[in-house]
């Protein structure tokens, strides 16, 4: 059956479709595609309809179902959870062994002109929020409607049969690109969310640079969001795309991180879904260019993949002493023990240092004075006095070396608060002591 594309046959459906409508004017031809023909009339009370004609399989149940969705839609834009306006659907009728028609209210808006796709503006950032705001609502608010719900495992059984019976056609490439995208769990992790399901520039009205409404609601399901972005990607500016995908992304409620890469198979997959329609319908001409297209875009693609396949996890089984860190751990310690081993001398406090035997290398315990006894006003001894620019280590090197056989001398240096070393002279071999934060810049 082909679409109603005269004006004023639409007119007459009209009138049948809701009772009591006298049109008095028609305005012309709107639209016109294989499966829909739509104009606008008006009324014998000035009012103005749109009216919409699908040639589509549909059972009579569907229709109202479609009511419903119009009617649920239009009370969450009046409510403010929606930020653009929806039509009433006032009257909807069968026409035809496989189509029906539809009257609407008209909002107020124009469809997206093509050139406007390729500025970054307000525009892009509208709709953006537009899309964002209708995929936030729940699901819930349509569990009395029969429309259709799809998980995401469904949605990838659907692509994965289509594949399988038209493969034929897909070049070896373009096939695998398709299959492990369709097999990456991470990229199928979402939340179904309502989804308008038939999105084109003539869905969405305009004015003053951002979306006032949005029309063609009859594909209203629960599913991918990503498939109300697909259709953007092959003809919109990547200006528009980024600066509508960061509004969309402010804008959502959820967390989906893949939704654009989604969106991309959607919009590859759609040649796909054209070329099985072809093939149903015997269209040859149309087979043909569903297969030229794929063609050509396996060859722009050149073997890219949409994602990486995730590697399988290896399980590793181990006791727990032999888990890693406790490994690591105990590695650790034992390095700890090694150096306190090999370390020729404990470390001393400075007052340890201070009263060190030099003769018997006995430590002797400091010999600070008492409040009884008188301050005495001599002056230190110069090991004290050195205390204040050197470190222990110094103090206790230069007493260890002090009481052996003079083989070595000690080199003091001048006390002003900062020393850079002390070398020791051995007829082997030298070596140098640096305190602790200096670097060795000998090398």
């Amino acid at each position: 059956m082909e679409p109603y594309k005269n004006p004023l046959e639409l007119a007459a459906l009209a009138s049948a479709a809701l009772p009591g409508l006298q049109v008095v004017s028609v305005l012309g031809e709107q639209a016109i595609g294989d499966t829909v023909s739509a104009t606008r009339v008006g009324d014998s009370e000035g009012n103005f309809w749109n009216v919409v004609a699908y040639r589509t399989n549909f059972q009579d149940w569907q229709l109202g179902v479609i009511q419903q969705s119009y009617a649920a839609l239009h009370q969450l834009g009046d409510a403010g959870v929606l930020p653009f306006a929806v039509p009433r659907l006032e009257g909807v009728a069968p026409c035809g062994p496989t189509g029906f028609v539809e009257v609407l209210t008209v909002t107020a808006g124009r469809p997206i002109r093509e050139a406007e796709l390729s500025k970054d503006g307000l525009l892009a950032a509208s709709l953006g929020r537009a899309l964002a705001a209708l995929h936030n609502v729940s699901p819930t608010e349509f569990d009395s409607l029969r429309i259709e719900r799809y998980t995401p495992d469904q949605i990838r059984a659907h692509y994965l049969e289509m594949l399988a019976s038209v493969g034929r056609e897909v070049g070896g490439r373009l096939r695998k690109r398709w299959l492990t995208a369709l097999r990456e769990d991470v990229l199928w992790n979402f939340d179904p969310t309502p989804v308008h399901g038939q999105l084109t520039s003539n869905s969405i009205l305009i004015g003053g640079g951002a979306v006032l409404s949005l029309t063609d609601f009859e594909a209203l399901s629960i599913g991918d969001p990503a498939l109300d972005l697909s259709w953007l990607l092959p003809v919109v500016s990547d200006q528009f795309l980024d600066r509508m995908s960061g509004s969309y992304s402010l804008a959502q409620d959820r967390t989906d991180l893949h939704i654009f890469t989604r969106a991309q198979l959607h919009s590859e997959l759609a040649l796909l879904d054209w070329l099985r329609e072809s093939q149903e319908e015997g269209d040859r001409d149309a087979v043909a260019q569903a297969v030229q297209m794929m063609t050509e875009l396996e060859a722009d693609l050149a073997g890219a993949m949409l994602v990486n396949p995730t590697r399988p996890v290896v399980e590793v089984n181990f006791e727990a002493a032999d888990e890693p860190l406790n490994r690591i751990a105990r590695a650790s310690h034992v390095t700890e023990l090694e150096t306190q081993e090999h370390s020729p001398e404990p470390a001393l406090s400075p007052d340890e240092v201070a009263t060190t035997s030099l003769s018997t290398g006995e430590v002797l315990a400091p010999d600070y004075p008492t409040p009884n006894d008188p301050v005495s006003n001599d002056p230190a001894p110069a090991e004290t006095d050195s205390l204040r620019t050197e470190s222990a280590a110094f103090q206790y090197l230069r007493a260890r070396e002090a009481s052996a056989d003079d083989r070595t001398e000690a080199i003091e240096y001048p006390d002003d608060g900062l020393w850079s070393g002390v070398e020791l002279e051995d007829a082997d071999s030298p070596s140098y002591e640096y305190p602790r934060g200096e670097s060795d810049d000998r090398d």
